[in-house]
């Protein structure tokens, strides 16, 4: 078989349907033009109530953390307390420790350190 009868039996073979266009494959939805009521949740009074009830305590614990933001000379007079009763020999708690150990490495607790070495008391206002 030669390329030129190849050819002329592909050309007589039957070729399958054109395949439509994507644009005739897609499906219009058919919408239920009738009004559906949207479904009410039935609240139990107990349930309601326990909600009420989660509801206030967060509010409580949320305006027990807000408050006034501490600024850094708070934190460095805090600090200032915690070592001089350190000093005595006075036990801290383990969240003051914590605080301590943490809050002496920091940049801001060094450099009022240095302010207090260099101005003394009258520094802390």
């Amino acid at each position: 078989m030669r390329a030129r009868d190849l050819g002329a039996d592909l050309d007589a073979a039957a070729l399958p349907a054109p395949t439509p266009a994507v644009e005739a494959k897609v499906v219009r939805p058919v919408f239920d033009k009738r009004a559906r009521p949207a479904p009410e949740a039935a609240h139990a009074p107990d349930l309601t109530e326990a909600q009420a009830a989660v509801v206030a305590d967060l509010q409580t614990r949320r305006g027990a953390v807000e408050g006034t933001p501490e600024s850094d000379m708070d934190r460095f007079r805090r600090a200032l307390e915690l070592e001089a009763k350190r000093d005595k020999g006075e036990a801290l708690a383990p969240e003051q420790e914590r605080f301590l150990r943490m809050y002496s490495q920091t940049s801001e607790y060094r450099a009022h350190k240095q302010m207090l070495e260099d101005f003394g008391v009258s520094y802390l206002g």
